[in-house]
């Protein structure tokens, strides 16, 4: 049994095209580039809601110490491309996670596997620069995908689902000075499209460790309310998050 979902409405078209305007509008980037690319480790822990190929919901509420040991694979970064006006921001995340299933009232165990991916592209828009912050205005795209697969025995009983959609997403980032060495760094998103809603806010603080590196800790949550079909997921993300940046 599988649930999949697209996303091919004029709507999201038009959303689309307006939220990849904001970035691409004006001139092109104009002056020295600046690259900046950042592996990241997010602690985080999952609240809320999913069904999957027509059972019931599950309620989650998973703390990251409980979800550490089941994770198979992660891999978590993100690139910046700054001009004197203009940039690009990118971002992937992919986990997959194995944990032990059962049914109701226990008569029945298995396996669970989820997959999770998320991957963000968008352009950049500087509206406010001082020696003390920048502000940046954000426009994209940010595309999802969730895969389950539960087998349970005796029996067995299988089933699995996905689902995968896109969210026009916009947004604004800023960066404070602190210090000549310590920075702030934030951002707020919000899309919807595919999903009924998806948001994610991070808080960071910074600090260069010289020319080409630097170090930050911070916290990071998020949000998706998605539902099509026998396919639901409507969860929270959140966490302390902890980044490696290099600069170019």
């Amino acid at each position: 049994m599988a649930a999949r979902s697209a996303m091919t409405t004029p709507s999201w078209r038009a959303a689309l095209i307006g939220a990849l305007g904001l970035g691409l509008a004006g001139p092109a980037v104009a002056g020295e580039l600046e690259t900046r690319a950042t592996l990241y480790l997010w602690a985080s822990g999952l609240t809320g809601t999913q069904a999957l190929a027509g059972l019931p919901p599950t309620d989650v509420d998973l703390g990251f110490d409980q979800i550490l040991d089941k994770v198979d694979m992660a891999a978590a970064g993100l690139v910046e491309v700054r001009g004197d006006r203009a940039g690009f921001l990118g971002e992937l995340n992919y986990v997959k996670l194995s944990a032990k299933a059962a049914g109701p009232g226990g008569a029945l165990t298995g396996d669970l596997t989820s997959k999770a991916t998320f991957a963000l592209l968008a352009g950049t828009w500087k509206v406010d620069e001082t020696p003390a912050r920048r502000v940046d205005l954000i426009g994209g795209v940010k595309y999802f995908r969730f895969s389950n697969a539960l087998t349970l025995a005796p029996g067995p009983v299988a089933a699995s689902g996905h689902a995968d959609w896109v969210d026009a997403t916009v947004g604004v980032k800023a960066s404070f000075a602190l210090s000549d060495t310590w920075s702030l760094k934030t951002w707020a998103m919000l899309g919807a499209g595919g999903s009924d809603l998806s948001w994610d806010v991070l808080a960071a603080f910074d600090y260069q460790i010289n020319d080409t590196w630097s170090a930050s800790l911070g916290y990071r949550a998020t949000g998706v309310d998605y539902a099509s079909g026998s396919f639901s997921y409507d969860m929270r993300q959140y966490g302390p998050i902890i980044g490696l940046t290099r600069r170019f």
